[in-house]
């Protein structure tokens, strides 16, 4: 009988240490997108938000035995740190709203191709079975034939080393950044491309990134190799990029941004520099939004930015072709305030 009692206590004191460390977890984590954007704290974001997240998942039902001792004080905690932490640290996104396309809707797409040659059929079939406008690419290969992706369609192409952007409207080169100019060393691509789309009543300027990756930073880590100060040079490239993509990206008066930022919503970055903006995944996007894949998760690091131009109706993810990233699609619409 007392050894049945201390089994008990046992696992009831378990359940409860179990309990409070993932409340606690929940909770820190919440807070991250608030986080200082500085070098001394990148280590630890770095890690929650790039490397997998299902950590949290296991640490939640490892906890749940609590319901059995304290049913419903156990059921609010979980209720309340688990929603909090589904929200603002996985990043879940529910919308109900539905609206129709209209002439003042753009439908956009963003697509890191991963240099490698997507499956240009399906990529065809993409775009004409979605209706897409525009299309803006990032790591596209050198040797990808656009006119076979768009067929003999009249479409518009713009091009610079690996980003290019089609489009069913006219367009207007304005400028581009290359690596090379702002980072000392062995750099390659740009960082952005910035164009207008000349629509039947107006023009739309637009910014196509490609943000640096975080991958260097990462992979000590993945091979037991805990070099904070690789992860910390990382970081000070990737924030001094963000820096000057979001000045430029004011300064010439960008009203949609879109590409591979190679950051989520929720990083301390993101929320430093590009916040000011209008994230359409955010305002009508459904689920994870997931964008990239590995073989172990998947990171919502793709996205569509705007100014209070115009408004996101509808923002979902599309299927695998090819690349490690998936198309990002977006209805745009644009408000008349005249």
């Amino acid at each position: 009988m007392m050894r049945r009692m201390d089994l008990y206590l046992c696992f009831r004191q378990l359940s409860l240490i179990f309990l409070v460390l993932y409340c606690s977890s929940a909770l820190f984590t919440s807070t991250i997108q608030f986080w200082p954007a500085t070098a001394q704290w990148a280590p630890i974001w770095y890690l929650l938000l790039f490397l997998p997240k299902w950590w949290a998942a296991a640490l939640c039902v490892i906890s749940t035995p609590a319901l059995y001792f304290w049913p419903k004080r156990a059921l609010l905690a979980l209720l309340l740190c688990g929603s909090s932490q589904w929200l603002l640290y996985t990043g879940w996104r529910v919308h109900f709203e539905r609206h129709e396309r209209d002439v003042d809707t753009l439908r956009i797409v963003t697509l890191n191709a991963g240099e490698r040659l997507i499956d240009l059929a399906q990529l065809s079939a993409f775009v004409n079975q979605n209706a897409v406008d525009l299309i803006a690419f990032q790591e596209l290969a050198q040797d990808a034939d656009l006119k076979q992706i768009f067929g003999q369609s009249e479409w518009f192409i713009l091009r610079r080393g690996k980003l290019a952007v089609a489009s069913r409207y006219p367009l207007g080169f304005e400028t581009a950044l290359r690596r090379s100019d702002i980072t000392e060393g062995e750099v390659y691509g740009l960082v952005y491309m910035i164009f207008d789309v000349k629509l039947p009543h107006r023009s739309i300027r637009c910014m196509n990134v490609h943000l640096e990756t975080p991958r260097s930073g990462l992979e000590p880590f993945l091979k037991r190799d805990f070099d904070l100060q690789k992860l910390r040079n990382n970081f000070r490239r990737r924030y001094h990029e963000a820096s000057i993509t979001a000045n430029h990206a004011r300064d010439l008066e960008v009203s949609i941004i879109l590409g591979d930022l190679n950051m989520p919503y929720e990083s301390p970055l993101y929320q430093l520099y590009f916040d000011e903006y209008v994230n359409a995944f955010t305002q009508a996007g459904n689920g994870l939004g997931a964008t990239k894949y590995t073989r172990w998760h998947s990171l919502r690091i793709d996205h569509v930015l705007h100014t209070s131009l115009c408004e996101s109706l509808r923002a979902s993810v599309g299927d695998d072709l090819g690349s490690d990233h998936r198309p990002f699609l977006v209805d745009l619409h644009f408000i008349d305030r005249h």
